[in-house]
């Protein structure tokens, strides 16, 4: 069986690391979208409809509001660090690539920072705090996905956790998935953990919704908002204890 994705919508939004004049890193989140028309919620598995290019537009602009609410509210535990400049909204294919390759939704605005003032907890970019989107399924391809919050405030303890509570970045990512739970005349969308499946195991693709999130107090990294910040590299050449010496071929 080759790997197919169900019909989704990816969600992504994000922006830049640093300041407006000196923009070093970049950073996003995604999550996934299904709308359905039927399912047994109780299992946790609806029956995925596709989108047409005007349903996929028309939940951008509803969620938006959302995405920006999150990202200034001060429980989401996100310092001035990181600003939000984007967020998309696009059709999935079952390749996994956008379906409508001709028209893609999304919206640019000015830089929206986060909701905590940064000050001397700075952190390194890379730094981050993850969130766990928890389905029905205790195992398997869709039981559970994850988004790295990025430059998140608060200090961490001398033992290594974070001050922040978990509970209280739960809570407001939970506000974040109610509002993207949205339900018109033609279309129920919830988040998501979304698979292709798997050729190996003979498994098809599959969606199942979040029901629940975790936020933990240890912070964690996210490699590749640390690839454009200027290094300084400060070379010393090793003598062996000799004045003069050099290292024999």
């Amino acid at each position: 069986m080759a790997k197919s994705y169900p019909p989704h919508m990816l969600v992504s939004f994000g922006g830049f690391l640093g300041n407006e004049t000196n923009q070093q890193e970049e950073w996003s989140c995604s999550l996934r979208v299904v709308s359905y028309t039927s399912g047994d919620f109780t299992t946790g598995i609806p029956s995925p409809k596709d989108v047409d290019r005007e349903a996929q537009a028309n939940y951008l602009n509803d969620i938006a509001p959302a995405i920006k609410a999150f990202m200034s509210r001060s429980g989401s535990s996100i310092t001035t660090q990181a600003k939000l400049t984007y967020i998309k909204c696009n059709a999935i294919g079952p390749d996994g690539l956008y379906k409508f390759k001709d028209t893609t939704s999304a919206l640019y605005f000015p830089a929206i920072p986060g909701g905590v003032i940064a000050t001397a907890d700075y952190k390194p970019f890379q730094v981050s705090r993850v969130v766990t989107l928890r389905t029905k399924a205790e195992r398997g391809l869709t039981s559970r996905g994850r988004i790295y919050l990025p430059t998140p405030s608060g200090s961490v303890t001398a033992d290594g956790y974070s001050s922040v509570s978990g509970g209280l970045v739960g809570d407001s990512v939970k506000v974040l998935l109610d509002s993207m739970a949205i339900q018109d005349v033609q279309n129920t969308f919830r988040v998501c953990v979304v698979s292709a499946g798997s050729a190996k195991f003979n498994l098809p693709g599959k969606a199942s919704v979040v029901r629940r999130v975790e936020v933990g107090n240890v912070l964690d990294t996210q490699r590749r908002r640390r690839e454009s910040l200027p290094e300084v590299k400060i070379s010393k050449d090793i003598n062996f204890g000799i004045p003069g010496a050099t290292d024999p071929d």
